[in-house]
């Protein structure tokens, strides 16, 4: 009987590292299917994963991340169910390690969709207090600490992004554009300048620094972080809408109306609170150039 029982044992952990084999090779499937752009295929292929070894962690995160971030909803209800689904993927893959600082980070960016601020927070310090190298954790913490108005503490969040990883741009753009909301422009440039040094290619630092010398008045700084932003960021309108206002008051209208226009077609900006004012501001801008072209400037 003993001799069975081995032999029963035995047979057991074959099979269980027959699975186990078998599941991997088929996530390592399945992320060849979802960098190929087959979706559904990569969806099939994780699930088996899956269905092989329910603990395979990796398999149900993928499964997560493209319920959150690839499936496209044709509504608000099929969004929402998404995002219930995503869930689901991810606390099964927080159950088979709880100090998962990836998963943690994206159930705290699930949560931030749904604007669940506390609990968002909780999840992106928690993925922080894990991996103290993951900039992006204090970042997004710092980012629900403002709108929660504890300026103070998202402060200490953005440096904490920028000492974890000072390549992270983001993290300096919003710890500058805090201090410019707060009054601080000499502080807000002197992060943002900083922040341009080392990460020359992130649009948000320029924008901001652009904003920051347009509060202080400095008009061709201005322009020139704007125009630098919007460079790097095509799609930004508020750095369009920012540099018209810029233009402006250099009196360069006719390159002020271009922006302004590109702004009220953008159409990521139209709930914006800048939508009527910008419209304002094109229809001054009109009356003006017409103003000078009929004195034949």
């Amino acid at each position: 009987m003993r001799t069975v029982l081995i032999s029963l044992v035995a047979i057991l952990a074959v099979s269980c590292s027959k699975a186990h084999t078998e599941s991997i090779a088929l996530t390592n499937k399945g992320i060849k299917a979802y960098q190929a752009n087959q979706l559904e295929e990569a969806i099939t292929l994780f699930n088996a994963a899956v269905t092989r070894n329910p603990k395979n962690d990796q398999a149900l995160f993928q499964l997560g991340m493209i319920f959150m971030y690839d499936k496209q909803a044709k509504d608000d209800a099929e969004k929402a169910r998404l995002l219930d689904t995503a869930e689901s993927f991810l606390n099964q893959a927080l159950a088979q390690n709880a100090k998962n600082a990836d998963v943690l980070f994206q159930l705290g960016r699930l949560a931030l969709t749904r604007n669940e601020i506390d609990s968002a927070l909780n999840r992106f310090q928690e993925a922080a207090q894990f991996n103290p190298n993951l900039a992006a954790a204090f970042y997004w913490a710092g980012q629900c600490l403002e709108k929660k108005g504890k300026l103070s503490d998202a402060d200490d969040q953005y440096r904490k992004a920028i000492e974890a990883d000072p390549f992270y741009g983001r993290a300096f753009a919003a710890l500058g554009l805090l201090y410019l909301n707060q009054g601080a422009e000499e502080a807000a440039k002197a992060v943002l300048v900083e922040g341009a040094k080392i990460n020359p290619d992130e649009a948000a630092i320029h924008h901001n620094l652009g904003l920051v010398h347009l509060t202080l008045g400095e008009l061709d700084e201005a322009v020139s972080e704007l125009s630098r932003g919007l460079e790097l960021d095509p799609d930004d309108g508020m750095a369009a809408y920012n540099l018209a206002t810029a233009l402006v008051r250099k009196q360069r209208y006719k390159e002020a109306q271009f922006y302004l226009k590109k702004f009220l077609v953008n159409p990521d900006m139209q709930q914006s609170e800048a939508i009527e004012p910008a419209r304002q501001l094109l229809s001054a801008v009109g009356v003006l150039l017409a103003e000078l072209a009929e004195q034949g400037q």
